[in-house]
């Protein structure tokens, strides 16, 4: 069966983790990861399975991470479109709440909606497609208007989850 293991809060710290594929280009990630970085938020990057950033906690002494409750996609309103026309955007919203195990999935949509991309696509599809989210797959949606905006949601979302476990966490252990 299943092992648990019960960390205090004095035993971890909790970090996003950002995978290193989610950002296009070299200066994008580095303003990503130096704006969460000057606001204090611990980050790591790595090669994750699914999402673009996944809250974790990192046990102080033996570095072990576990995975906390929230999982984060990260779009701009160009991504979102180009993955509402291809079909991914359906893919990647099943992959989240079928085979990932972490309770809350969020889409973080940057962009302000009324530029050329969302003209040509169709305001209607567009609001459309971020409407059903939460109404159909139970994913919360956030937008934000710029990378500054994502990051100060994203502080707030580390803050929130700091406070959560703030009276320690269970750790389980598959076989």
């Amino acid at each position: 069966g299943a092992m648990t293991e019960r960390w205090e809060k004095e035993d971890f710290d909790v970090m996003l983790l950002i995978d290193v594929r989610e950002v296009k280009s070299k200066t994008e990630r580095d303003a990503f990861v130096d704006g969460l970085n000057e606001q204090q938020i611990p980050v790591a990057q790595t090669q994750l399975p699914l999402g673009d950033i996944l809250l974790v906690a990192k046990h102080k002494h033996t570095k072990e991470m576990s995975c906390l409750d929230v999982i984060v996609e990260r779009k701009t309103d160009g991504d979102l479109i180009a993955s509402i026309t291809d079909g991914r955007f359906k893919e990647q919203k099943r992959r989240l709440t079928t085979i990932c195990p972490i309770k809350h999935v969020l889409y973080l949509i940057e962009g302000s909606g009324d530029g050329i991309n969302v003209a040509n696509f169709g305001e209607d599809k567009y609001f459309a497609a971020i409407a059903q989210a939460p109404v159909t797959e139970d994913i919360y949606v956030q937008r934000t208007r710029s990378l500054a905006d994502t990051i100060g949601f994203l502080c707030a979302l580390y803050h929130d989850c700091v406070r959560r476990y703030d009276s320690g966490l269970t750790v389980y252990r598959g076989d």
